[in-house]
């Protein structure tokens, strides 16, 4: 179903920029996904790439919940 969110409640400058330093995350490239944590989503195969890219001062943000949340967070984080 997705999320619909209209273009007027875009964030601003100043509300990313809260965000990025809430998160500790101000200085960071940040690559994000935002998704129902579940199988067909394959995530185990994005954290793979992004920690083969191996981008200098990374971060994956993933952003969502679902039946795969524990496996993910319990294989790959912390992943530095």
């Amino acid at each position: 179903t997705g999320l619909d969110i209209p273009w007027q409640t875009a964030f601003g400058t100043e509300d990313r920029d809260e965000i990025r330093r809430d998160l500790g995350i101000s200085d960071r490239f940040v690559v994000g996904m935002v998704a129902r944590l579940s199988y067909p989503k394959d995530h185990g195969n994005l954290l793979a790439a992004f920690a083969s890219a191996a981008i200098p001062n990374g971060t994956l943000l993933l952003i969502g919940d679902g039946p795969q949340r524990a496996t993910i967070e319990r294989s790959y984080l912390p992943c530095s």
